[in-house]
């Protein structure tokens, strides 16, 4: 028995810590806002464990709006498909070859990363960071012997970057290991994650084909004509917006409704996992709240970021256009309108994010979990433990390895085979228009297929935190000697996890 037993409060394991009805302090000002959370019952329902006192559809109008939404980007797909299918018909057998290449690639790198991840999780945040200097590395010395030179020195930079980086986070691998140990073995347990994991996969993956069609019927249809003009450029920029926002607002929605049912499975094992019964339904339930009660939630959180990085994507070309007609205030407007809208959205994603754990667990409406959310863990200091938590980082890190080599094997394949479609008017394949928007979709199919797949786990260490904010003392019963290692670091943050105002 662990040393740290000794002290430990008493923990019935039928009938763990339950929930205060406090109002949470938020800030200095002593505002208050009530966090209305019910105490976790053990059953083998989860239902039952996470009960809705009086179940109602939360922020619903947003469950309508997405609906609306999803009709009309469905709608654009079924119009454009008539101009689509005739260029999709003449698929040849070098364009065949080169898209089986690419998604054999990405789906192999990463379930390949996803086997690694469950047996050897120090081994995937380490190799999580050093394979993406080995790709970068690779991609520049490929340009620099093609005499491509601003390439080459932007992927030696790149390269360059990845280096100071993780000698700059090696310190904090040991507990990121950990945690990532802890994350995994919940999964172990429950291997309905992995289920979840390649579900998630395969619908984004029809999503996607589906968004691929209509970007490329948008573009057969009001796109550049054989003279090189646009065919009607205002509906051509208007369509392109509604696309980009539609396509951005269906991912996300269906991002979160995968993360909020990984959060019921990943709730029931912080509070039950030690007490006799435990739901045994968890993610198949959370998935059934998440998709009903709380969708609504779900889908007012996921506009809030898709209209964040709409405004951040299109500040972006019009930024490019601005500096292609040599207008230097338009330049310089959109480029600050870039990276405030690039700021507001990692806050809000990042906010957004601990808010559904909570709206999976406890049916709470999107603006009342936000705000408990960020309480939760601004107030118990629990920000500095996660900043130094690599996890989301090595994933994201990975998942930018899997886009460098579905990337790289594009390069190869256009370099080695000198397809007829992928030519210049010289008869040779350089860094021209084909290939770089073939090398930039191959790598978007790896970065997507790999972020999807290893999501759970980003979720499943999402609701272990803010779990951890605010039942700190069912970790430190249930597991006294890692809840020790990892705060040994932090004994501040440990100080604030003992303060029991919530």
């Amino acid at each position: 028995m662990s040393h740290y037993q000794d002290v430990l409060p008493a923990y019935d394991e039928a009938a763990p810590p339950g929930y205060s009805r406090d109002d949470i302090e938020l800030g200095a000002g002593g505002e208050k806002y009530g966090l209305d959370i019910k105490k976790p019952l053990p059953s083998d329902d989860f239902e039952e464990s996470f009960p809705l006192e009086q179940p109602k559809w939360t922020d619903w109008p947003f469950a309508v709006v997405f609906r609306v939404v999803l009709v009309l980007f469905l709608g654009l797909v079924v119009f454009t498909t008539q101009d689509v299918v005739v260029e999709v018909a003449h698929v040849n057998t070098d364009q065949t070859r080169l898209i089986g290449l690419v998604l054999a690639t990405g789906v192999v790198c990463t379930y390949g990363g996803i086997v690694v991840l469950r047996k050897w999780p120090t081994v995937f945040i380490n190799a999580g960071c050093l394979l993406n200097v080995a790709a970068a590395s690779a991609l520049a010395a490929g340009a620099l012997s093609n005499d491509n030179l601003w390439t080459g020195v932007a992927f030696s930079f790149l390269t360059l970057v990845h280096i100071v980086w993780y000698l700059d986070v090696r310190r904090r691998i040991p507990l990121s290991s950990l945690l990532l140990k802890q994350v995994i073995g919940v999964a172990q347990k429950n291997p309905v994650t992995w289920k979840i994991s390649a579900a998630g996969t395969l619908v984004s993956a029809v999503f996607s084909l589906a968004a691929v069609f209509a970007i490329y019927g948008t573009m057969v249809k009001w796109g550049l004509d054989e003279t090189g003009q646009l065919k009607n450029k205002p509906v051509f920029v208007a369509m392109g917006i509604f696309v980009l926002f539609t396509g951005t607002y269906i991912a996300e929605v269906l991002k979160n409704v995968l993360h909020s049912t990984v959060a019921g499975v990943y709730g029931s094992w912080y509070y039950l996992s030690h007490a006799d019964r435990c739901p045994k339904n968890a993610g198949f339930a959370a998935f059934k709240r998440s998709v009903t009660y709380s969708f609504g939630s779900i889908c007012f959180g996921s506009l809030i970021v898709s209209v964040i990085r709409t405004l951040s994507n299109v500040a972006g070309l019009a930024k490019h256009w601005a500096a292609q007609e040599g207008g230097l205030a338009g330049y310089i407007g959109f480029y600050v309108i870039e990276i405030f809208a690039s700021i507001m959205e990692a806050m809000v994603r990042w906010l957004n994010e601990y808010a559904y754990s909570l709206v999976s667990l406890y049916g709470l409406d999107f603006l009342h979990a936000a705000r408990g959310a960020f309480a939760l863990v601004e107030q118990k200091g629990l920000s500095a433990l996660i900043n130094d938590c690599l996890i989301s980082t090595a994933l994201g890190l990975y998942s930018l390895f899997v886009a460098y080599a579905c990337a790289l094997v594009s390069v190869l394949f256009l370099f080695t085979t000198q397809p007829a479609w992928a030519q210049n008017t010289d008869g040779m394949v350089d860094v021209n228009t084909e290939v770089v928007l073939t090398v930039l979709f191959a790598s978007a199919f790896g970065f997507f297929v790999a972020s999807v797949a290893t999501s759970v786990v980003h979720s499943g260490t999402v609701t272990f935190f803010i779990m951890l904010a605010k039942d700190p003392e069912v970790y430190k019963a249930t597991h006294p000697d890692e809840f020790a290692r990892v705060f040994a670091a932090y004994p501040d943050v440990e100080r604030k996890l003992q303060i029991d105002d919530f």
